[in-house]
């Protein structure tokens, strides 16, 4: 029993730099975003098909239609962020609400940032733009995003 709990201790020590490096990329924050736009609400990267998506509400329904390991991918790092990353909110407190607000307000924010500011820019690649926006900055910063998105939509602001 000690070896096993020893074996345990060690492989949980040698763990957690990894974890905690990627969690302090924002990389990782930049790609859980494009992750959710592109791969799981069907947002193309490009201003006048992303207008189309939002004029047809298609994002929706490519939402409903998601694989399960798209939706199962969404979930699990959306999950990572809030309770363990950025401790935002306690792991016995998310919950499938949570993932629906915060996803729900990831996509309006994106959908109401390309509509107001971000289709005017030239040459932009939306998603790129806005998921560099939300994950930009120091690790303090990316969670005031989170955070916001939380509880509402968080908009593009030039920089």
């Amino acid at each position: 029993f000690n070896l096993l709990s020893f074996t345990i201790t060690i492989l949980a020590v040698s763990i957690t730099p990894a974890y905690s490096t990627k969690y302090d990329d924002p990389t990782f924050y930049y790609n859980t975003c494009t992750y959710v736009l592109i791969r799981y609400a069907g947002f193309k990267d490009n201003v006048a098909q992303d207008f189309a998506n939002i004029g047809l509400n298609q994002y929706q329904t490519t939402i409903r239609n998601a694989s399960q390991v798209v939706k199962n991918t969404v979930k699990i790092t959306i999950l990572a962020i809030y309770t363990t990353a950025l401790d935002i909110i306690p792991p016995t407190q998310f919950s499938t609400m949570w993932f629906t607000i915060i996803t729900n307000n990831l996509i309006l924010g994106y959908t109401t940032s390309l509509l107001d500011t971000l289709s005017r820019i030239q040459n932009i690649k939306p998603v790129t733009a806005y998921c560099k926006f939300v994950s930009n900055g120091g690790i303090n910063i990316i969670k005031h995003n989170f955070i916001t998105m939380q509880n509402e939509r968080l908009l593009f602001q030039l920089g």
